[in-house]
């Protein structure tokens, strides 16, 4: 419910795609529940590839975001990226 409930209040302040692909920023979260809550363990390729993903998401959206947009409104604000 809380997940949704941020991505609906998300999209006020970032457009769509944007809000798309930070959801993939939700496998650092869920791998350290794994770790912490189900004692599970992850290969170093896995922790890799998790942290790359997240990079790279990263990187797109801020370069969205200090790119010029030709109006304000298509432009993605750091508020709705953290949500």
């Amino acid at each position: 419910f809380a997940a949704m409930s941020c991505t609906n209040e998300s999209l006020q302040y970032v457009t769509y795609p944007s809000a798309t692909l930070a959801k993939s920023c939700k496998l650092i979260p869920t791998m350290l529940m794994g770790y912490y809550v189900e004692d599970l363990r992850y290969k170093k390729g896995e922790v890799v590839g998790v942290i790359l993903i997240t990079v790279g998401i990263v990187v797109f959206n801020l370069s969205r975001i200090t790119s010029d947009a030709s109006s304000e409104e298509e432009r993605d604000h750091p508020f709705g990226i953290f949500l």
